[in-house]
């Protein structure tokens, strides 16, 4: 079988991975989960809080049921709120703000704090009227209903902030 190309299951699994976007190196950090809630139409993210790191902009990005769509439906940068009370999706903690996400079901959220990104997806069998009806100050963090202050002394302990340099 002369030119036949055999790849050992390793290599092919890497090639697929790396092809897929989807390649997870053993030097790329594990980051922790994202706690997120929703408040009248606004959803809001909890990120680890550390020191010396900014959150610079968020993106929600439409969901079909098979993958992201598109460019995002709403941006924002600037952020002006404060990590530890979460990261609202609105207009009040952005100084610019462009699009929106209002009647989006299924959507992707990323938060960038430009050494990091943080993201998570609401999609069946979750979805946005289920973090609704969360009670005051409580996140949905896979899955699993968690206050907020549980949730940063959870990431402290299991995802310590990098040593500013």
């Amino acid at each position: 079988m002369e030119g036949l190309f055999v790849l050992k299951p390793a290599a092919l699994l890497a090639a697929v991975w790396a092809t897929a976007g989807c390649a997870l190196l053993p030097s790329d950090p594990v980051r922790p989960p994202v706690g997120l809630r929703q408040d009248g139409d606004v959803l809001t993210v909890l990120i680890p809080d550390c020191p010396g790191v900014t959150v610079v902009g968020a993106a929600v990005t439409s969901r079909s049921s098979d993958a992201t769509s598109g460019l995002p439906s709403w941006t924002a940068t600037g952020f002006i709120g404060e990590v530890r009370n979460g990261v609202a999706l609105d207009t009040r903690d952005w100084s610019e703000v462009d699009g929106s996400y209002a009647g989006l079901a299924a959507v992707d959220i990323e938060i960038d704090t430009g050494t990091s990104t943080y993201g998570t997806v609401v999609e069946p069998p979750r979805d946005r009227e289920d973090l609704e009806s969360l009670p005051v100050g409580h996140y949905d963090v896979g899955g699993e209903v968690v206050e907020a202050a549980e949730y940063f002394d959870r990431v402290a302990d299991d995802y310590p902030c990098p040593t500013p340099t």
